[in-house]
Order: C-alpha cells, then structure tokens, then sequence
C-alpha cells in the first residue's frame, strides 16, 4: 500500500519513475521470495525490527545532544556514571575474591551490573556504551520522515551528532572513573593499611587489557561486547513493547489500589513504568549477558569474557594504585591503556554499526543506498573533523519527546 500511494493523483503530470522502479522491485521479490526461505527469515526480521525500533525512538532521543550545553550536560551525567561504575568494579572484584558456584558467581555478577545500570537511570547518569544502540531508533525515524532518492541525506549530520556525544559521554565516564578509583583506593589503604588489589592480581589485570591479540583476547572481548550492548537494545525495545502492548500503564491507572493509595500516586506510577520501561529492559538484560557470557564459555569449553571500557577503566586504574608502575612495568601500562582505547572503540564502532544495519533493514532502504552512506560519513569527517567530537556554534538544542 505505502508502495501504491504514489499512483494515486491522476492529475499529476510527473513521472514516478523511482516509484514504478520500487512497485516492480517489489512485486519481483516477493514472486521470488515465495520459494526462498533466506527472504522470508530476511522479512521476518525486518518486521520484527521495525515496531521494536518504533518504540525505542523516543528512549534514543534522550542519548543525542547537539547543542553546547547539552553537550556539556552529557559529560557531567556521565560523570555520574563513572562514580558509579566505580562500585560495580569493586564489588564484582568482591565477587570474584568469593570463589562461588558458577551459577551463583553469574547470580551475584548480574545483580551487581544490572542494579547499577538501573541506579544509574533513575539518577539520570550516562553510561556511555549504552548510547549507540539506543540511538539507532532515532536513525530509523530519520529514515522514515523521508523515502525516495537522498533520503540518506540527514543521517549524515545526526552521526555526526551521535558521535560527539559518545565522545563527550565517553570522557565523563573514564575521567570519573579514573578520579573515583584513586580516591577510594587512598581511602581504603588509609584505613586498612594496604590497597585494595594485591599485586598478583594487579598485575594479572593489567595484562588482560593488552591488546596484541597473540597475549590476550582483548580486541576479541571488545567486539562481543559490543554486541551484547546492541543486543541489550533489542531487549529494551521488546520489553517497552511488551509493556505497551498489554497496556500495563492503563492497568495501574485503573487498579482498584488507587481506593486506597490516591489517584494521583497511581498516575505517577504508571506514568513512571511508561517511561522507564525501555531503560529497564536494556539495563536488567545488559547485566545478565555481561555477567553470564564468560559462564557459559567456561560451560562449553569457549574462552569468553567481556570487555567494557568504563569498567576495565577502574579495574586498571585500580591495579595501577595498588601495585604502582614500577611493579607493573611501564610497557606493559602503557600497552593496557592503549588496550583500554581499542576495547573503548569496538564497544562503541560494533554496536552503533549494528544499530545502524538494523534500522535501514527495518526501513527498507536498498542495499545500493546503504553502501553509499559510509563514504558519505567519511567525507564528512575529512571536510569537518571537529563536528565529530565537540558540537559547532551553529548547533541547535534538541527537542526531546516522541520523535
């Protein structure tokens, strides 16, 4: 139908040639597709991309800040989040030190990371590696304002945009984190008389950041770990569906606990599921894949294990209190720092590269068009580097809503 719709003015005297291309197109893969399994699967997924992408629009909207002030904002909420993902390393070190089952090792882990992403969105803090996948929603509404040759034209300025909020979220977290870590760690020899870390496993730390790929897995580790965040924005998104779709903010509205509690305070309530359903679903299943993943390679024999650059930021930072560089050797810091910049951009690059595939698949926009857009990015960055890491003055303030 949406196809057809061009045909439909009699009186225009232009020619819908683009459109006649795409009916043909159209009517010619489906006659194909009816015997192919792969266009069905392919099919499939893209109509179970879209309404997940729809709903995780106006959550993404939130990751994107254009403006200077915005910008600025971004890095002192993510500074919040480096704070915080302070604790989380100390306390899955903690849980490490306790030699659980594994089960329950992947119990305490999960509860660990997924009840300090959810701190960290009810208090309104970044954690920047969350940001791509999330925003690939606001790619697809992008996309779908515009149809036809050129449509990619706007998707150029709003990467640009993405990718200066990484950034700025992206140094709040690490800088954070980095501060936090010295701070406790002179707390806590303070008051202990030692530091945290021991040197042994300070120094084993260190080298599991080293990113030559013959001594450690890092580059590998970084890669899937971008992946488990864009799969954990798929869960975001299916899990605000879920909560749309049976109509759970209606449910508490009209529960007959309103008698007792007030009207007002149900409102609020269902007001609060409605908003923070998309968040909660990517932080909770955000957790559980961080923590299970290396469970269950230890389960089938594989060498799995994640890679996170705020938290392998504090682990490092950490170690290097602990144990002091001298112990540590200055080749081998510098190399894990250098580790910690290429977990930092697999994180990011994989999952926001995954983002992207699904929202022009759920847009239907053609392979030829998509192939075009990375040139088209890259020109960008040769003609305006800057606009890729701090927003120009021209920037306009975002307006955040349903996009």
């Amino acid at each position: 139908l949406e196809l057809l719709l061009p045909f439909v003015d009699a009186s225009d005297d232009i020619e819908p040639t683009y459109e006649i291309r795409a009916v043909i197109a159209a009517v010619g893969r489906g006659l194909v597709g009816g015997r192919s399994f792969t266009q069905l699967m392919a099919d499939t997924m893209r109509l179970l991309a879209r309404p997940v992408l729809e709903r995780a629009g106006p959550t993404g909207a939130h990751y994107v800040a254009p403006a200077r002030s915005e910008h600025f904002m971004m890095m002192t909420s993510a500074m919040g989040g480096g704070v915080l993902t302070l604790g989380t390393a100390v306390l899955k070190f903690l849980v490490k030190w306790g030699e659980f089952s594994p089960f329950l090792d992947g119990l305490l882990s999960s509860v660990v990371y997924a009840g300090s992403f959810v701190i960290m969105q009810l208090l309104g803090f970044t954690l920047a590696t969350k940001q791509p996948s999330m925003t690939a929603a606001a790619l697809a509404g992008t996309i779908r304002n515009r149809s036809g040759p050129g449509r990619l034209d706007e998707l150029v300025p709003l990467i640009a945009r993405i990718a200066r909020s990484q950034f700025a979220a992206a140094i709040g977290n690490v800088s954070a984190v980095i501060v936090a870590a010295l701070l406790f760690d002179f707390l806590y020899a303070t008051a202990t008389g030692h530091s945290f870390l021991d040197e042994a496993t300070s120094i084993k730390t260190v080298k599991s950041f080293d990113p030559n790929p013959f001594h450690s897995g890092t580059i590998f580790y970084g890669f899937l770990t971008g992946v488990i965040l864009w799969t954990s924005s798929l869960f975001a998104g299916w899990f605000e569906n879920w909560v749309v779709y049976r109509r759970l903010p209606e449910a508490i509205r009209h529960h007959r606990w309103g008698k007792r509690v007030g009207q007002a305070r149900m409102d609020r309530w269902a007001q609060f599921i409605e908003r923070q359903a998309a968040g909660f679903g990517g932080s909770v299943s955000l957790g559980v894949m961080l923590a299970f993943v290396p469970i269950m390679g230890k389960f089938f024999g594989l060498p799995l294990d994640v890679r996170h650059i705020t938290l392998s930021t504090g682990s490092l930072t950490l170690s290097t209190s602990s144990a002091g560089i001298e112990t540590l050797g200055t080749g081998p810091f510098i190399w894990a720092c250098v580790g910690i910049a290429v977990i930092g951009l697999l994180n990011f690059g994989v999952s926001f590269t995954l983002a992207l595939i699904v929202a022009l698949r759920a847009r239907d926009v053609p392979s030829s068009e998509q192939t075009s857009l990375p040139g088209a990015v890259f020109r960008r960055f040769l003609r305006r580097p800057w606009d890729f890491f701090y927003p120009p003055k021209d920037a306009k303030p975002v307006e955040h809503g349903h996009h």
